[in-house]
């Protein structure tokens, strides 16, 4: 496990419960307490700004930075002919990547927090379901079977639509 990561997302979800404490507190900081204590506007200014910069670096920089470090290795792996022409998800909750092409037979499985990236056939890939807001891939690896994406509504509703075009596929 990569201690960057996860001390990435225990502080992400730190923040996210702490908004819910603290927003409310310095609006009524500012509304009730700087009218009648000015001495306080410095303090307050400063700590708001802090707090919206930590919220900036923890749920928008290090998102993208680790999202870039993901691509960076699908473009490496473009660069020597791997092609996702059937799908390809990438999921910014868990930073994960999964994509295959059947006609190539390549799938590809990179996940950044346990450091694991692994070109495979597409026969590798022995189950892939969606189960609510997760795609689930069950794999030949034996270093990784079960990789797990936690997708967003669009996406769900992305892999819904290609998984329907396979289906069909398949049928005739």
């Amino acid at each position: 496990m990569n201690l960057n990561f996860n001390l990435w997302y225990v502080l992400r979800q730190l923040y996210a419960l702490g908004s819910i404490a603290i927003a409310p507190f310095l609006m009524l900081f500012w509304i009730f307490v700087i009218p009648k204590a000015p001495a306080y506007l410095y303090f307050s200014v400063t700590s708001t700004l802090v707090y919206l910069g930590v919220g900036w670096f923890l749920l928008s920089y290090i998102p993208k930075k680790y999202q870039k470090d993901i691509l960076r290795k699908v473009d490496s792996y473009k660069a020597q002919g791997y092609i996702p022409s059937t799908f390809e998800m990438y999921s910014r909750y868990n930073n994960r990547y999964i994509g295959w092409s059947k006609e190539n037979d390549y799938f590809l499985l990179i996940s950044m927090d346990e450091k694991y990236e692994r070109l495979g056939k597409y026969g590798n890939c022995l189950e892939i379901n969606l189960e609510g807001n997760r795609l689930v891939v069950l794999t030949e690896f034996h270093e990784y079977p079960k990789a797990q994406l936690i997708i967003n509504q669009f996406q769900q509703n992305y892999a819904e639509a290609e998984f329907a075009k396979i289906r069909t596929q398949q049928a005739r």
